[in-house]
């Protein structure tokens, strides 16, 4: 859905599953494809309307470098449209539109084979001073196809637009790709305002991933204490630092793995993690508790399909501490910490060994705060993350278990049957 974001392709491994096209740190009007960048416009003449670009060290994911700033207008006193003489040889739609042109950002791909990738990734947020639109168009071409599709959602804060390439559904050939553009059109919700994009690149994520998850004997208990002592036996779901990369800006994967694991009874759902890395660091609480080292999980009751910001589909958090030197939870869709009424139990401890790091995740979620009636047999959608910083570099890495987003918004997870 995720910042730091200087994503280097410095392993065939990584180049086999991630391409990126830019993340604006070079501030330069060319990408890492060495493909040429920058704004265009249905009618230069038309000297009301506008597009500019620029580099925004001030708006970013993390802590350094850029993003791409994009100043828009397509107001105008002309009417441009199909049987207008004012028309462009690009096709704006069917119907005249009075009032109102059409421009945008575009990148060059050159010549970029897509025939084995999935996914157009990117991160976009409005400008909530200048004001924004909340929907934008997106365009893929090749020498003779072009394909759109209208994402919608656009916010004030930094939203992870994951896009399967078969939403582009004029294009049946991606081998050899031309061009990303960004457009103004007619499906904008407001005609002129301000919108940075930022780390775009293309991913082939792993196909999903099913899982059992074992109800607890009455006679054996979890205790939430963050050390992990009673799950001996339960199965153990690795993330694979290859085929779980959601993205990666330049950390050593090599040096970092973490597996988790599930149980449940007729009160909770119960999860635990263990992290193994170089070093671990947690400098925010509340919301910001991901731009940080943290684990993540997400829920879908229903288990037919998860969409981002649904109060209905639970994100949570738990960052093994914090600048208290204490652990935090968080639940973005609901906007609250749900350790602070009980809904959530959460314990973690970190221990140092001899310069590696460990740290141990264990949470207790009450069914109830997931609206979740518990039975064997029962198929919930469920996917855990976990975000790696290091604090040298800045480097930053997400791994993923099973987050495979589709046409319409929605998200598949693994589907978790309770056993």
């Amino acid at each position: 859905m995720l910042i730091t974001l200087g994503f280097c392709l410095t392993a065939a491994a990584y180049a086999k599953t991630w391409i990126l096209v830019d993340d604006f740190n070079s501030a330069k009007p060319a990408n890492t494809l060495n493909g040429g960048s920058g704004c265009w416009t249905m009618d230069p003449q038309d000297t009301v309307q506008y597009i500019r670009s620029s580099f925004d060290k001030d708006v970013k994911l993390g802590n350094s470098g850029c993003s791409l700033r994009v100043d828009y207008n397509i107001d105008t006193a002309r009417t441009y449209g199909q049987g207008n003489p004012n028309t462009n040889p690009r096709d704006f739609g069917k119907q005249e539109n009075p009032n109102m042109t059409m421009n945008g950002y575009y990148t060059l791909l050159s010549d970029l084979n897509l025939s084995n990738f999935k996914y157009l990734v990117f991160y976009v947020k409005g400008n909530p001073k200048e004001g924004y639109t909340k929907t934008l168009t997106v365009e893929m071409k090749n020498g003779k196809q072009q394909g759109r599709y209208v994402l919608e959602g656009i916010g004030d804060d930094w939203h992870e637009c994951v896009l399967p390439l078969a939403v582009f559904k004029d294009i049946s050939d991606w081998s050899s790709m031309t061009e990303l553009v960004f457009t103004f059109d007619s499906n904008v919700t407001r005609k002129s305002g301000s919108i940075n994009i930022d780390f775009i690149y293309f991913t082939n994520m792993p196909e999903p991933l099913n899982a059992k998850t074992v109800k607890l004997p009455k006679d054996r208990k979890i205790c939430v204490g963050g050390r992990m002592l009673e799950w001996g036996g339960i199965q153990k779901f690795w993330l694979d630092n290859e085929k779980n990369v959601e993205w990666e800006s330049g950390t050593h994967l090599a040096d970092f793995s973490a597996y988790s694991q599930f149980a449940w009874d007729d009160e909770c759902l119960y999860f635990a993690s263990e992290v193994n890395d170089k070093e671990v660091v947690c400098k925010e609480t509340g919301r910001n508790i991901d731009k940080f080292d943290c684990v993540e999980l997400c829920i879908d009751p229903t288990g037919n399909g998860f969409t981002w910001n649904d109060p209905s589909c639970f994100r949570i958090g738990f960052a093994p501490s914090g600048p208290d030197n204490a652990y935090h939870c968080w639940s973005w869709f609901q906007n609250s910490d749900p350790t602070k009424d009980n809904s959530v139990e959460m314990a973690a401890t970190v221990d140092d060994k001899k310069g590696r790091y460990t740290y141990y995740v264990e949470a207790a979620i009450k069914w109830k705060f997931l609206g979740i009636k518990p039975e064997k047999g029962k198929v919930i959608g469920i996917s855990f993350a976990v975000h790696d910083y290091d604090n040298i570099n800045g480097h930053q890495a997400k791994l993923n278990y099973c987050y495979m987003p589709q046409e319409g918004g929605k998200v598949s997870l693994a589907k978790m049957k309770l056993k």
